[in-house]
């Protein structure tokens, strides 16, 4: 049974707790949110209202409804049964990934957010955002690499080699032989991948035994000694070699991209790729 003076309290604790907790600071704008704080958690975001309980305070998401009439509910915590007003279309929920303090929004802007109860930052971003973010995640754009070395490699056939990438000298050498490896890895996906698409007569060396080679060039101290890609080239048995430079930011990281071939020493193709670091690297440099 409904109790109608309890009801009212509540309803008005809830609607006045819409009214007070408008939503927290935005700190930065939309255009800010991929270039420098794609490390900050993402807030969560839900259609519907946040209600305080007037029995034990615990803040509750009554979910979208269409209507906007009065609607049943109880609490979470207590299960204190209530009436209140029905969320609409307009307002949102976000929850501090945090504190897990909830707030109602008009509006969901995307951008940085500092919490109004922990004074952390977190982001907010749309769907479609989140998306694409997810894909460059996944994919860290090393299927435009490749493309992009194919292409410059022409119709002719050659025997392609990825030379270890060279990394950042500021990373521990544990973590910059696991970089090199996890991004010569990938390209070399990527290259596979692409060749079968474009149906290439370019062929790929294999990576184990080019790391293998060139390890056992190190410990007889005769890699240093190698004076000319030519021989670099005889070595690892072929005509086309591909360097990579890597630079790293907080949350991106940039990679120089150089193919030289090998007989006569021209550079076939120099190109940057300015990726997002996936959750991979991020956790890899930490």
């Amino acid at each position: 049974m409904w109790r109608a003076g309890v009801c009212g309290v509540v309803i008005a604790l809830a609607l006045g707790c819409a009214a007070q907790t408008e939503g927290d600071e935005l700190v930065r704008g939309k255009e800010q949110v991929l270039s420098e704080d794609i490390s900050l958690p993402p807030g969560k975001l839900s259609q519907g209202m946040a209600w305080g309980c007037n029995r034990c305070s615990f803040m509750n998401i009554a979910p979208y409804a269409s209507q906007v009439s009065y609607t049943g509910t109880q609490c979470a915590r207590c299960g204190q049964r209530i009436k209140l007003k029905a969320a609409t279309a307009k307002n949102y929920v976000c929850e501090c990934p945090h504190c897990r303090a909830r707030r109602n929004i008009g509006r969901p802007v995307e951008g940085i957010y500092t919490c109004s109860q922990c004074n952390k930052q977190y982001r907010l971003l749309s769907d479609k955002t989140c998306a694409s973010l997810a894909a460059a995640e996944k994919e860290l754009l090393f299927n435009e690499v490749a493309h992009a070395l194919l292409v410059a490699l022409g119709s002719n056939d050659h025997i392609l080699c990825i030379l270890p990438f060279d990394c950042p000298k500021a990373l521990a050498s544990d973590k910059r032989e696991q970089l090199s490896e996890y991004l010569g890895s990938r390209l070399e996906e990527a290259l596979l991948q692409e060749l079968r698409t474009a149906r290439s007569t370019v062929r790929l060396t294999d990576r184990i035994r080019v790391a293998a080679r060139l390890a056992e060039l190190r410990h007889s101290k005769t890699y240093g000694e190698i004076e000319t890609q030519k021989q670099l080239g005889r070595e690892v048995n072929a005509d086309i070699l591909v360097h990579g430079q890597v630079t790293m930011t907080a949350d991106r990281i940039l990679i120089r991209c150089s193919m030289t071939e090998v007989e006569s020493g021209v550079l076939l193709m120099v190109k940057s790729f300015d990726m997002v670091q996936n959750r991979y690297i991020r956790a890899m440099v930490q």
